[in-house]
């Protein structure tokens, strides 16, 4: 997943030519682009509790041997989870 949630974006008015033709030129140089795809990190949760359970029952799934790391690393491949998963994990067993 290329980022963990949508920022609300300010709905589009009918611009001038000039104003569309910043934004085409914003679009195509990545200024649109939101700030965790183009850093390439995560933004955190807005509510960082959500984000703490489910590595919370992650983790829990790994040590009951519910899913293994393998799974989740091919999981990380296919870009279903964070790629950083494991170490959050790992962060929360410490």
């Amino acid at each position: 997943m290329p980022i963990d949630f949508s920022i609300r974006e300010k709905p589009k008015k009918s611009g001038s030519f000039t104003s569309s033709l910043i934004k085409s030129v914003k679009r195509t140089f990545g200024g649109a682009k939101p700030r965790a795809v183009k850093d390439g990190y995560y933004q955190p949760h807005p509510d960082p509790n959500q984000e703490r359970l489910f590595f919370s029952l992650v983790l829990e799934m790994l040590q009951k041997g519910i899913i293994d790391e393998a799974l989740v690393e091919s999981e990380m491949a296919k870009n279903h989870v964070r790629h950083d998963a494991l170490d959050l994990c790992r962060k929360l067993a410490a």
